[in-house]
């Protein structure tokens, strides 16, 4: 298991096999959005190795992220959009993880800030991202699209 007991992360196939998990808030003692990842392999995840051999500690993101969206993109990077984490307001904060050189980047911000939302990858590489919580609490029906640079 990991290190690291987390709710609300999210997780992410990446191109050599391994699992990105980002984000979140600690399950137990919640103190806001966590801005760690980690890093799962599967091939060492085997019988008798000792416990946590297959979790490695990932690059810390810009921003902590909870509630939010991830989004692997075409060009092979990997969008982090918004989110909001207990009795924080949600924020339009959006990153990106180069898994080439392991390291998180600014994107541009989300138009609108927002956490419990969705987001979906459309065929011509753009992201849709729409509704979730907006700051002070409502619900939104709006949407907006990232588009790859």
């Amino acid at each position: 298991m990991s290190v690291t007991t987390t709710s609300w992360s999210t997780a992410a196939l990446l191109a050599n096999g391994t699992v990105l998990v980002v984000g979140g808030q600690q399950t137990y003692q919640p103190g806001g959005a966590l801005n760690t990842t980690e890093i799962y392999d599967p091939s060492k995840d085997v019988p008798h190795a000792p416990v946590g051999t297959a979790w490695t500690a990932g690059p810390v993101m810009n921003v902590g992220h909870c509630r939010h969206t991830m989004t692997v993109l075409q060009n092979g990077l990997i969008l982090i959009a918004g989110g909001r984490c207990g009795s924080s307001e949600s924020i339009k904060v959006a990153e990106l993880y180069d898994q080439a050189s392991n390291t998180w980047h600014m994107a541009a911000s989300m138009n609108d800030a927002r956490g419990f939302h969705v987001a979906a990858l459309m065929r011509d590489g753009r992201v849709l991202v729409a509704g979730g919580f907006v700051p002070g609490g409502a619900i939104t029906a709006t949407v907006e699209v990232y588009t790859p640079a």
